[in-house]
């Protein structure tokens, strides 16, 4: 007998349902998967069942298995949407050769969000959680002081920040201005949320009398001038195509 080739697939979107939890879009790269059967997604090493699996039709149509070449949607079960990433790759054994996935995005601009009722602070949490399930480029983890723009992910540029006239909110990383205004828009239709937002700005890098790279993400962090030697801030090299009058 052929023996079986190892399951893996390739996650490249997901969204949240309060009842089957994170749902993950993919292809089937390799092998084959049935409901009920356990899966591990490797780059958050989290184990899982596959509770439902099936084609969009538009709507999900619900399958006995799916094999190689395929694309579908997994309902994981799993309730905290930081556990599955678009481009993780999915398996049934931890061992395997993960695929390649995506290149990350790196957000370039970065802003406080507060929600104006402080109660709001969790449901704020969560909401961009669970944006974040669909929205790749959006930035999302506790540590922003740690955070160096050349060499970290997007999963590396959201902090839990408190301002004593504000209360507790987060510190975002995103794209551009537009990818702020329609995050904002999104947590206030989508999860009802009223926010106080600061203007969004780049991050800044400072080079100290000691040679020390320090990163500004706000005017708050910015240091004495006389322990500053170099200030530098993000530049786009571009070329702009334009049609011949």
């Amino acid at each position: 007998a052929i023996p079986k080739i190892p399951l893996r697939a390739l996650i490249f979107d997901s969204k949240y349902d309060p009842y089957l939890g994170v749902i993950a879009h993919f292809r089937i790269i390799d092998g084959e998967l049935q409901p009920g059967e356990k899966i591990y997604l490797m780059a958050t090493k989290t184990e899982a069942e596959a509770k439902e699996i099936g084609y969009f039709t538009p709507e999900r149509s619900i399958q006995k298995d799916l094999k190689t070449g395929e694309i579908g949607y997994l309902a994981t079960g799993i309730k905290k949407p930081g556990k599955v990433r678009v481009g993780d790759t999915i398996t049934k054994i931890s061992n395997l050769e993960p695929l390649p996935g995506y290149q990350e995005p790196k957000p370039m601009v970065f802003a406080s969000v507060y929600p104006e009722n402080p109660d709001d602070y969790e449901l704020l949490k969560e909401a961009l959680a669970k944006l974040k399930l669909n929205d790749a480029s959006l930035a999302f983890e506790p540590k922003l002081k740690d955070y160096n723009p050349s060499t970290a992910s997007s999963h590396s540029s959201l902090r839990s920040e408190r301002a004593p006239s504000l209360g507790r909110g987060y510190q975002c990383g995103f794209l551009g201005s537009l990818h702020v205004e329609i995050v904002l828009e999104r947590l206030r239709r989508e999860f009802g949320l009223n926010l106080v937002v600061s203007i969004p700005s780049v991050v800044f890098k400072i080079i100290n009398q000691k040679n020390q790279e320090i990163f500004i993400y706000s005017p708050s962090d910015w240091l004495p001038t006389s322990e500053i030697k170099e200030i530098l801030e993000p530049w786009v090299k571009l070329e702009i195509i334009t049609p011949t009058v």
